[in-house]
């Protein structure tokens, strides 16, 4: 493998990087759930529902967070390590000036509504934040998901606008409604010396880490636990959550990279907590 996996650890779940022994549980999860996911994401190509697809994308999902370029990790029970709940996907890496990702996410339509997804985007976000030193992060979710809307709220993001036919989800083009969360740790202002580093970063993020949810991410209690709401799709507003990038990434629920696979294309919104 080219790096080592990322494993991220909060009260209840463990989010890490699929091997090969996961497909099995990988295939379930997305067949069990297709009809569920099918409103929020890419129209998928009959191989992604494959051992052979998974066998592939499980090393190239290695290969592009040792680049740099995405961080996709699965969701599995802390009280059962083999039980896959959801997803979770940050995409269209940009350094420079930028210094932004998006997310998208999904969520399995039996665990909806337990605050799993808050949970997991939680802990998620903050090694995104403290570990990868992004600035921002942009989700956006499809209009009629509110569930993936209050999700986003609940964790801090604010509404940027709203983008008429933005992502090319369940074989049509929609609109999305766009937000953001910038880290709180980043500041106004760089030193002289930072910009030359951003504009250079390093490509091979910290390998493995395991992160227990302290403060929370959100500007909310941390008695307020959201229901489940999103899958993985970058901008959709059901089930993935992508950010308003230069490029549309993948649903979490929205689609992520629409230029590559199926996977890195769904939009940030689905029903999720």
């Amino acid at each position: 493998m080219p790096t080592s996996p990322v494993l991220l650890k909060s009260s209840r779940l463990r989010l890490r990087h699929a091997t090969p022994s996961d497909i099995p549980a990988i295939l379930s999860y997305y067949e069990e759930n297709q009809a569920h996911l099918a409103p929020f994401e890419p129209l998928k190509p009959s191989a992604f529902y494959t051992h052979l697809y998974w066998d592939k994308e499980i090393y190239q999902r290695l290969i592009d967070t040792q680049e740099g370029k995405a961080l996709k990790l699965f969701i599995f029970l802390k009280r059962s390590p083999q039980s896959l709940i959801g997803t979770i996907n940050f995409s269209n890496f940009t350094r420079g000036v930028f210094q932004n990702c998006t997310v998208g996410y999904s969520l399995s339509a039996q665990y909806q509504g337990q605050g799993y997804m808050y949970e997991a985007m939680q802990v998620s976000i903050r090694y995104v934040f403290s570990s990868l030193k992004f600035h921002r992060i942009g989700a956006n979710y499809l209009p009629h998901n509110q569930r993936s809307g209050n999700l986003l709220k609940r964790l801090g993001f604010s509404v940027n606008g709203y983008a008429p036919d933005y992502l090319y989800i369940a074989g049509q083009w929609q609109d999305h409604i766009l937000t953001s969360l910038l880290n709180p740790a980043t500041p106004r202002k760089l030193s002289p010396a930072l910009p030359r580093a951003i504009a250079q970063p390093t490509l091979h993020p910290p390998s493995v880490q395991s992160l227990e949810p302290q403060t929370p991410v959100s500007r909310t209690p941390d008695s307020q636990h959201p229901d489940s709401q999103h899958p993985e799709t970058p901008h959709s507003g059901a089930k993935r959550s992508d950010t308003a990038a230069p490029t549309p990434q993948t649903q979490a629920i929205s689609p992520e990279n629409p230029n590559r696979d199926v996977t890195e294309t769904t939009p940030t919104s689905i029903p999720t907590d």
